[in-house]
């Protein structure tokens, strides 16, 4: 405690000028740190695949998933991934990420902030030990609840949006994978259907 209130009184006795620098060095020193730690992955850092692929669902369908909380015990969900198109629009080390309609991802609880969320279903490439995940993309929070947040709070939710993450939640039962019959796709261009390089895809 002594050796805090020496270090406080020797910012104290700086002149005003000195102490403005040294909270923005330390504010910026803050955001610099915090940079590491922004949620999920950047789309630029992934590679959009060649060629393309796709799997087409006739009926929405709801998977069991399950996730570990605190305690160690499981909590059961059950996520929707709804009917349609879903295209290869990138890839990792470990698989490739299908992206569905606009809200392809509906969320059952009525009282989530988002009522639905954009993207898919990640695919391990053949041969790998990985599994299915589910994956979207972060969305920064409505601006009815970045007004009570703190400044970095905002700063790190500014940095996520747009970002890319896997679910966490692991699926119980993967039997559903044996109906998705992934084939190369071959776009219809008509000037309407967005393209997985040009930015737009996520709204299909």
């Amino acid at each position: 405690m002594a050796q805090t209130d020496r270090y406080l009184t020797r910012f104290e006795n700086h002149p005003l000028p000195i102490r403005l620098l040294l909270l923005l060095i330390l504010a910026l020193g803050l955001c610099l740190g915090a940079r590491g730690r922004a949620e999920g992955i950047a789309p630029g850092r992934l590679t959009i695949p060649r060629p393309l692929t796709h799997f087409v669902l006739k009926d929405d369908m709801v998977f069991r998933t399950s996730v570990k909380n605190i305690f160690g015990h499981k909590a059961f969900l059950s996520p929707v991934l709804t009917k349609g198109d879903y295209v290869s629009v990138f890839s990792d080390a470990d698989g490739t990420y299908y992206q569905g309609s606009k809200d392809c991802l509906p969320n059952p609880d009525k009282r989530a902030v988002f009522p639905a969320l954009d993207g898919g279903l990640w695919i391990p490439n053949p041969g790998s030990a990985r599994k299915p995940k589910l994956w979207f993309y972060m969305k920064a929070m409505p601006q009815s609840m970045a007004g009570k947040a703190g400044v970095l709070i905002k700063y790190l939710d500014a940095l996520s949006a747009g970002n890319i993450k896997k679910d966490t939640v692991d699926f119980e039962d993967l039997s559903f994978m044996e109906s998705i019959k992934v084939e190369p796709y071959q776009p219809v261009d008509d000037g309407s259907s967005a393209k997985p390089d040009d930015g737009t895809i996520r709204n299909r």
